[in-house]
C-alpha cells in the first residue's frame, strides 16, 4: 500500500529491539510502529528510535485502541499520529504526509 502511494519503503523489523536498530541504520523520515510487537512494544520502542534518529516522526498504529485512546498512547509514547489498523488503508498515506 505504501509503495502504492509513491512512499519508499527502507525497511522491517520483527520486533521492538529490531526495529531500533534499523532505524540507527536506516536513518528513515517516518517509521511506523506496532503497538502490539513481541519484545519491546510500540509505546517502549518509539522514544527509543527517536534518541537515535531525533528527526523522525513516528506514526503509532494498532488494531486495540480506539481513536482517543490511541491518540493519547502515541502522544504518550512522543508519536506524533496514531492510525486504526482497520483503517489504515485509508489514513497511514495522509497522516504520513501531515507528520512530514
Amino acid at each position: 500500500m505504501l509503495t502504492h502511494e509513491r512512499f519508499d519503503v527502507c525497511g522491517e523489523a520483527q520486533n521492538g529491539y529490531e526495529a531500533i536498530d534499523k532505524a540507527a541504520e536506516l536513518r528513515p523520515d517516518v517509521v511506523v510502529i506496532d503497538l502490539l510487537m513481541p519484545r519491546l512494544n510500540g509505546i517502549e520502542t518509539a522514544p527509543r528510535i527517536r534518541c537515535v534518529v531525533p528527526h523522525v516522526k513516528i506514526i503509532l498504529i494498532s488494531g486495540y485502541l480506539p481513536p482517543k485512546l490511541g491518540s493519547a498512547a502515541a502522544r504518550l509514547a512522543g508519536a506524533q499520529a496514531y492510525v486504526e489498523k482497520h483503517t489504515a488503508i485509508r489514513d497511514l498515506g495522509p497522516a504520513i504526509r501531515a507528520v512530514l
